[in-house]
């Protein structure tokens, strides 16, 4: 049986498009709720239209990169499976990288017969939380504040919540003039955050059905080359938060390539596994190391 035909299969559509129906209509009717309730906490027709206004255009750019994202996952879990995942909790740079894991732990047990050890799944456990472990506490504790407790259930939700759901609300918060943390401020970022959900959603659904058709029109070498439209886009990110921290970006490349150079040259083969997860571990916890030793002695010659 062809793999990626059962991926795309009608029944895998119906399956993937019942949570992002749910997730659309779901933010239509926080988006109205919180329209009802801007009116009577004194918020005006044109601040709640000029936050949609804002929170539309912004959450353009995201989508697009998010588009791009799912346009990767296409090629390894079929186009139904990348719509849902990036269109309800998913983000995109967590899903490409677990796609890509997972699809080779998937060949492993299927073709091989061969299953992870209970001290293997640890290890995969370890380096996954080294790296995004940080923000399944920082993100709720931070975020609420800013865009209130329906804003927060709908960003965790819907996911890309840094790259898009809060960068629309606070934008969205801009344009009406109102205050985070307030109650006009909640308001108006469940209508920015409701917005940006619309709007993504959409941008993915015609993403999924048009990529998927173009997909089997595509020549294998052509599908080949869309496994690196992700790990360019993360090229190009770097560059751009690195032009802001060019020193900080400077040596961290440098200790990230050291790094894995003495990992592939097996200096680190008495750690279990370190293959798989100290490249991670070492390049964050090395760079938030340096990043705090920087702001101190920064705080020091301003003293």
């Amino acid at each position: 049986m062809d793999v990626m035909k059962l991926a795309n299969s009608l029944p895998m559509w119906i399956a993937c498009g019942i949570p992002v129906v749910f997730v659309m209509i779901q933010a239509l009717l926080f988006a109205r709720e919180a329209y009802r309730s801007g009116e009577k906490v004194g918020l005006t027709k044109t601040q709640m239209n000029k936050a949609i206004k804002s929170s539309a255009v912004t959450s353009i750019g995201p989508s697009i990169v998010v588009l791009s994202g799912m346009l990767s996952l296409l090629v390894t879990v079929g186009g139904p499976v990348g719509w849902m995942r990036l269109s309800m909790i998913g983000s995109v740079m967590f899903e490409f990288i677990a796609a890509g894991l997972g699809t080779s732990a998937v060949a492993l047990a299927v073709v091989y017969g061969l299953l992870p050890k209970p001290a293997a799944l640890l290890t995969a456990f370890v380096s996954g939380a080294s790296a995004f472990g940080v923000l399944w506490f920082v993100e709720p504790i931070s975020y609420f504040p800013v865009v209130g407790p329906a804003g927060t259930y709908m960003a965790f939700l819907s996911g890309n919540i840094s790259n898009m759901r809060i960068p629309c609300a606070s934008m969205a918060q801009v344009a009406a003039d109102v205050e985070p943390g307030t109650e006009k401020g909640s308001v108006i970022a469940t209508i920015g955050m409701a917005v940006s959900i619309i709007i993504n959603t959409s941008v993915l659904t015609v993403g999924a059905i048009l990529g998927t058709s173009v997909l089997e029109m595509l020549p294998a070498s052509v599908i080949s080359a869309l496994n690196y439209l992700l790990p360019a886009l993360f090229g190009a990110l770097i560059v751009q938060f690195g032009i802001k921290m060019k020193k900080h970006s400077l040596v961290m490349v440098l200790i990230a390539i050291a790094l894995y150079t003495a990992i592939g040259m097996g200096v680190f083969n008495w750690l279990p596994g370190a293959s798989n997860w100290l490249g991670t571990m070492g390049c964050v916890f090395l760079s938030i190391a340096i990043g705090l030793a920087t702001l101190k002695n920064t705080a020091k010659k301003e003293a």
